[in-house]
């Protein structure tokens, strides 16, 4: 594997490192939504919470590919899941 002038880690080196990140945010991410959970159990009128969960599903949807991102003419970012729905 090429090293970089930059950095003596080589490619594979800094993926793993980078997963391993990635990895601890998914554990974050868990441990963030069942707080979340738990807060909007204490307020199940509270309309905020799933406004929050809408959002999250769409940054997930937009990582994982499964989103259209549109920009609108007068620069409003539009995201659309690919079933439409």
């Amino acid at each position: 594997m090429k090293r970089t002038k930059r950095n003596s880690e080589t490619a594979d080196q800094a993926y793993q490192r980078q997963q391993a990140r990635v990895q601890k945010l998914v554990a974050d991410l868990k441990t963030f939504l069942e707080n979340h959970a738990n807060r909007q159990k204490a307020e199940p009128r509270n309309w905020g919470f799933a406004g929050d969960m809408n959002h999250y599903a769409e940054i997930i949807e937009e990582i994982l590919g499964t989103r259209k991102i549109y920009t609108t003419a007068d620069g409003i970012r539009v995201t659309v899941p690919e079933d439409g729905q």
